[in-house]
C-alpha cells in the first residue's frame, strides 16, 4: 500500500483533497432547501437520492450519480451548518454536482471553517483504501478503476442509505457497471 498523500486545494469556496485520480469536493454553509426536498430538484435519473437518513444532531442525503460514478452527501446538522460533499474519479463533475445542489438548493456557503476539513479529513484514509481496493480489483476482472469504483460505491450507497440486502445491492450495482460477479469478488 502507498503513503496516503492527500493534496489539498481550494478554488472559491469550494474545498478539494485530491489522492491519485480520487477527488472529494465539498461546500460548507448553509441549505435554503429541506434535504426531503432536494431530490424533486433533479429529472429522473439524474442523481438517485436515498430518503434522508435522520439522526441525532444531523440528518443526511445520500445520492449517487452514474456516469461518470460520483456520490454525493447532503449533511445538515441542527443547527443549520450544512455540507455537500462528492466523491468520485473525475474532479470536474465531482464539483459541477456539489456547485449544482448548491444552486438548486439555495445554498449560501462560505469558506471552508477548520471543522468541516476536519470532519472531511477522517474519512479520507476510507476513501483512499477503497479506491486502491477498487484498482486491485480492476487489475482482476480486467475492467477499468471507474466502473470498479461505480460499482463498489453504488452497492455501499444500495445498502446503507437505500436498505437493500448486500447480495442484492451488489448484484445491481455489477449490473449496472458491467461488473457481473462483483459480489463473488467482494466476498473474498
Amino acid at each position: 500500500m502507498t503513503t496516503m498523500q492527500w493534496k489539498y486545494s481550494e478554488e472559491g469556496y469550494i474545498a478539494t483533497w485530491e489522492y491519485e485520480r480520487l477527488y472529494i469536493v465539498g461546500l460548507h454553509g448553509l441549505l435554503g432547501t429541506p434535504l426531503e426536498w432536494i431530490g424533486d430538484l433533479y429529472d429522473e435519473g439524474a442523481v438517485e437520492f436515498a430518503p434522508v437518513k435522520k439522526e441525532p444532531g444531523r440528518d443526511f442525503l445520500a445520492g449517487f450519480s452514474y456516469r461518470p460514478p460520483v456520490d454525493v452527501t447532503l449533511v445538515r446538522k441542527n443547527n443549520g451548518d450544512s455540507s455537500i460533499v462528492a466523491c468520485g474519479l473525475d474532479k470536474m463533475e465531482s464539483k459541477k454536482l456539489v456547485s449544482g445542489i448548491a444552486l438548486k438548493s439555495g445554498m449560501a456557503y462560505h469558506k471552508p471553517s477548520k471543522t468541516f476539513r476536519e470532519d472531511i479529513e477522517e474519512s479520507l484514509i476510507i476513501e483512499a483504501l477503497t479506491y486502491e481496493l477498487c484498482g486491485n480489483i480492476s487489475c482482476h476482472v480486467e475492467k477499468d478503476v471507474e466502473d470498479v469504483f461505480g460499482a463498489v460505491k453504488y452497492a455501499h450507497f444500495l445498502v446503507h442509505y437505500s436498505g437493500l440486502a448486500e447480495d442484492g445491492a451488489y448484484r445491481a450495482a455489477g449490473k449496472r457497471f458491467g461488473i457481473l460477479h462483483i459480489n463473488d469478488i467482494m466476498a473474498k
